[in-house]
């Protein structure tokens, strides 16, 4: 037999076991490419699902890759779905005093709520734009006279005002020196109030008499005046008063009749 033929023999299952390594590691690389390969196939497929998903938040990848790709806006990410914590207007609630619009508009809506003031008429004269003044009809009264007075009211309110001229609030009194001889108000009971408008610089003129009784207290008894003395007489009514104005009582004072003389009686003598 040929020893090299035999050497050949004894080398070639040798040369067979070194192809079958350089195979089988062959296929092993092929099989990790193919794993890795997968893999990556996987995870793309697995970001694209996630960003398509019906989900409301979308995951890091899906931004990830619309941010990257500028693809037509169809390809990039679609906005996500507000959810009622993901914006600040919609969880903190508007206050009235957040804008300044809403502040105005709720003052004009209570301006127009608010009731308006209603129109009034003239307001009371006041005290010091009345100018009165009375003046008796004559300078001396008789007995048979009733002492009578003109009374001339005038306001110089530049607004028109009311005045009380009803028998309690517009009072004659007759004034002997210091006191009060009669008062027109003193003794009245159930009197009513008669209100008058003025105007500025227009006269109101009315008149009053007096019965020439005196005012005693508690208005029970009837007293005359005394005649032959001189009397003042004023006006008073709103807070106001009339200057005095002077007059005389004259009258001649009844004498007592004399007494007739006693008659005397004679007897016949016999």
């Amino acid at each position: 037999m040929d020893p090299n033929a035999h050497r050949s023999e004894s080398r070639r299952p040798g040369a067979d076991a070194y192809w079958q390594r350089r195979f089988f590691t062959l296929l092993a690389g092929l099989g990790v490419i193919g794993l890795l390969a997968w893999a990556c196939s996987g995870v793309a497929s697995g970001g694209n699902s996630s960003h398509g998903s019906g989900s409301g938040r979308p995951s890091a990848a899906a931004f990830s890759t619309s941010t990257a790709a500028p693809t037509s806006p169809a390809a990039t990410s679609p906005t996500p779905v507000a959810s009622p914590t993901a914006s600040p207007t919609t969880s903190a609630p508007a206050t009235p005093t957040a804008s300044p619009s809403s502040s105005v508009s709720a003052r004009a809506a209570q301006a127009k709520a608010a009731p308006k003031p209603t129109a009034t008429g003239p307001t009371a004269c006041p005290a010091a734009d009345l100018v009165l003044t009375v003046t008796p009809s004559q300078p001396s009264f008789g007995t048979k006279d009733s002492p009578a007075f003109q009374v001339d009211i005038v306001s110089t309110d530049a607004a028109a005002c009311n005045l009380d001229t009803g028998p309690a609030a517009l009072r004659l009194e007759i004034l002997h020196g210091g006191s009060v001889a009669y008062n027109s108000g003193a003794c009245l009971h159930g009197a009513k109030p008669h209100v008058i408008s003025l105007r500025r610089g227009i006269p109101v003129i009315t008149s009053m008499a007096w019965n020439k009784h005196q005012t005693t207290t508690g208005c029970v008894t009837t007293v005359a005046a005394a005649t032959n003395r001189t009397y003042s007489a004023v006006i008073a009514a709103g807070g106001a008063q009339s200057p005095r104005s002077s007059f005389r009582l004259t009258g001649t004072p009844a004498t007592p009749k004399a007494a007739s003389p006693a008659k005397k009686t004679t007897r016949a003598s016999r």
